[in-house]
């Protein structure tokens, strides 16, 4: 009879280490998207301070506003996302709880127990990991948004007369 519930405990362990891994992997896209958001935001930052500021229409300054403000919500997103989460754990850390869950059970009612608090763990963790998976679908977003916004400007920017060299001397 404990073959089975073995069975269950060892797929239910994998599926917790699978969650943490989970967590690890978001919190890995989260700091991505926002170097990646870094990055872009200073390459244009340093191509506007080499056009010259005095030389850039409305629409444009419009523009930069628009991706500043997205650049800000995705920072907040982020890092509200890379906060500390509480995930659960099926063991305590207790002695005397563990004491209490599981000495004096015969292997069949301490292995319940166990693959009960497994279970409890695996559920409360998914309210964390949903947490993170919507902040890295709205940071995605927003990173797209920044994006686009950047290539519209550079269209209005273009179609302003504004180019990355010095115009040729004339004879």
């Amino acid at each position: 009879m404990p073959v089975a519930r073995r069975l269950v405990l060892d797929e239910l362990r994998t599926t917790l280490s699978a969650q943490f891994d989970n967590a690890d992997g978001l919190d890995s896209k989260l700091k991505q998207l926002l170097s990646s958001a870094s990055l872009i935001l200073s390459i244009v930052t340093t191509l506007q301070i080499t056009t010259g500021i005095e030389r850039i229409g409305t629409l444009y300054l419009i523009g930069l506003v628009v991706a500043l403000v997205l650049y800000i919500a995705l920072i907040v997103t982020i890092i509200r996302a890379l906060r500390p989460m509480d995930y659960h754990a099926p063991i305590p850390s207790d002695w005397d709880e563990i004491a209490e869950r599981y000495f004096g059970k015969d292997e069949t009612e301490a292995l319940d127990v166990l693959i009960s608090t497994y279970l409890d763990a695996l559920e409360k963790n998914e309210v964390p990991l949903a947490y993170k998976v919507k902040r890295v679908q709205v940071a995605s977003i927003l990173l797209v948004s920044i994006v686009v916004t950047l290539i519209l400007m550079g269209g209005i920017g273009l179609g302003s007369g504004i180019t990355l060299a010095s115009p040729l001397p004339t004879p």
